[in-house]
């Protein structure tokens, strides 16, 4: 049977509290890209009387800025993911620095997927809301196929897709419990948070460093309590592939 959506909150609740000594090192390395793309922006806010007349350096700047730190920010997504798996399953657990050695493999078959996933969601949704949502559920698990089952390209989208028909709801509600929960909570604990800086002079200071806030809370709670239910989602419906008690999508011409 499927994990339950609160078995699967709690689960990754304690998971976080048990293994996090385990986790913060890429936690620590996912805030290196924020940093950076912030002092970026600070730079480029108070050079840009000097760069006025060169925009296309100005957007080269910005662009290969993000670009980068979007690459980045996947490879330790991956290495942080691999971990928790490792974890998850009493697997031995790779010294940081190896494990993200040996997962760059899966940067460009991951980002391959990744396009090829977000070109389906979109074109479903351009014809049709509807559509868009069930190719989105369908495949959800596409980036672990390819990280922690070594699919690639269409063989990762047929088998995410594989693990969702039947019990489209049913995954729908099971993510949907967890996601819920912790926003609010990490929500009430932002508002919190951000009140002393209200107070701060300057709004590019203000800014600044509300942005690394943000990411600072994300980083220690929505991260890592996230993939780590996706995980486990991930191989409770491996593990429970036939789907007792299945439903249909909200499309009758999608196969169920």
């Amino acid at each position: 049977m499927l994990i339950k959506p609160l078995e699967l909150t709690a689960l990754s609740w304690q998971f976080y509290i048990k293994n996090w000594r385990k986790l913060w090192i890429y936690l620590l390395l996912l805030l290196i890209p924020v940093l950076v793309i912030t002092a970026v922006g600070i730079i480029m806010h108070f050079a840009r009387t000097s760069i006025i007349s060169l925009p296309v350096i100005n957007f080269l700047i910005i662009a290969s800025t993000l670009v980068a730190a979007a690459i980045f920010t996947l490879w330790i997504t991956i290495a942080l993911t691999k971990t928790i798996k490792n974890i998850y399953k009493q697997e031995p657990v790779k010294e940081w620095k190896e494990n993200i050695s040996l997962n760059s493999k899966y940067i460009w078959p991951t980002i391959i997927t990744s396009v090829m996933t977000t070109l389906l969601v979109v074109i479903g949704t351009i014809l049709f809301i509807i559509p868009g949502i069930i190719f989105f559920i369908w495949y959800l698990f596409v980036f672990y196929t390819v990280v922690l089952d070594d699919k690639k390209g269409i063989d990762a989208l047929k088998n995410s897709k594989l693990l969702v028909v039947g019990r489209w709801w049913q995954i729908l509600w099971t993510i949907l419990v967890p996601t819920v929960i912790y926003g609010v909570a990490v929500s009430v604990i932002m508002s919190i948070v951000e009140l002393p800086i209200i107070l701060i002079q300057g709004e590019i200071a203000k800014a600044a460093i509300n942005q690394v806030v943000i990411a600072v809370i994300n980083l220690l709670t929505t991260t890592p309590l996230m993939t780590i239910a996706m995980v486990a989602l991930y191989f409770s419906a491996k593990e429970n592939k036939l789907g007792q008690n299945a439903e249909t999508p909200p499309s009758q011409t999608i196969d169920s």
